[in-house]
């Protein structure tokens, strides 16, 4: 394995007998992988970079939703149990990015390949999985003990399919070096198994998840809709917090796969012509899933009252005055709540 590096560019160093160079071109190989495919050093450099820089936020967003969901019992409701495991895996696919300095050794390039694979298809469906359960509480009106067994099914769906896609790259030996980093190759069967365990299946979850949260908006639209006439101001706020938030789910999800899909389709369509642009713009998005979830589902407004009641009580201060004005503020806003009682459980 060979690598041009700093005051050694007039040379190729081998990394095992480097020469005066020995400490330079060690760290550019931990920098940057070998093979820089078909871009320039400095095009590389900013991929990686980005594609980095986005799976350390995913991590930290990830680990901020998993704290949260630790230390405060009242939000370990079965909603929030699916959230945890979606940020797990999220949180897992961050670090199989972080490792892409290290994937010059092919055990890491498999372990990267593999882990990144399997995680980010589990993701997906435990997104699927919220968007379902939020559609038979909702809509549906499912009861508690109903959702409670439930529960086990969206495990036993995720992790059998998960690892189905996982599976079969694994069978025909098809993970390793995919560019700069490392996942489902595009040799032999491997463009394949690109199409058929993950892209295919991402259209089907896009698809899915728009369908099912269009249904949702319109279900609560029509139930707002027979109350209106009831009505005060501060419930019609309440009201499009309520659709702001239904809204962002979806939006999220197809934003940050979007990118990623276009370029796919533009390799297939021109696999000799890769746009940098793309690229780029893929290696930034692509990681962020977990940083969007922080973002949507960690920081909302029960968690942050629950934040705010924790720092002000290690401060010393007396939250006494405070939780009684949060209580008259909630019996004062009994009657801005949804018609559903049930649709508070989400």
């Amino acid at each position: 394995s060979l690598l041009l590096c700093g005051p050694c560019h007039t040379r190729r160093c081998a990394r095992q007998t480097c020469g005066v160079c020995s400490f330079h071109c060690e760290l550019c190989r931990l920098l940057m992988p070998v093979d820089y495919g078909p871009w320039t050093k400095n095009e590389a450099v900013a991929i990686l970079a980005c594609r980095l820089t986005s799976a350390g936020l995913t991590v930290a967003g990830s680990l901020f939703i998993i704290f949260s969901l630790i230390i405060f019992k009242r939000l370990r409701k079965m909603p929030s149990r699916l959230i945890f495991w979606m940020t797990l895996m999220s949180l897992t696919t961050g670090i199989s990015n972080l490792i892409t300095p290290l994937n010059d050794y092919t055990a890491i390039c498999w372990i990267q390949g593999m882990v990144m694979h399997f995680s980010q298809c589990a993701t997906f469906l435990w997104t699927c999985n919220i968007a379902t359960n939020l559609y038979m509480i909702v809509v549906l009106r499912y009861k508690k003990p109903v959702m409670l067994r439930m529960e086990k099914w969206y495990h036993v769906a995720t992790w059998v399919v998960a690892f189905v896609f996982f599976l079969c790259p694994l069978l025909t030996l098809n993970y390793g070096h995919a560019g700069l980093w490392c996942w489902i190759t595009d040799r032999a069967y491997g463009r394949y198994w690109r199409f058929l365990c993950f892209y295919f299946p991402l259209f089907l979850y896009i698809f899915y998840i728009v369908i099912v949260y269009f249904l949702i908006g319109c279900h609560v639209w029509r139930t707002f809709s027979a109350v209106s006439d009831n009505m005060t101001a501060k419930a019609k706020r309440k009201q499009m917090r309520v659709f702001r938030r239904l809204a962002l789910y979806p939006v999220a999800f197809v934003v940050i796969w979007t990118i990623p899909i276009i370029n796919r389709i533009q390799n297939w369509a021109e696999p000799d012509n890769p746009i940098f642009v793309l690229y780029l713009l893929q290696a930034c998005v692509a990681p962020l899933q977990g940083f969007v979830n922080a973002l949507i589902y960690g920081l909302d407004r029960e968690v942050r009252r629950r934040y705010r009641k924790c720092l002000c009580s290690c401060a010393g201060q007396d939250t006494s005055q405070a939780n009684s004005s949060n209580t008259t503020n909630t019996a004062g806003e009994d009657h801005t709540r949804l018609p559903d009682k049930d649709f508070s459980y989400c």
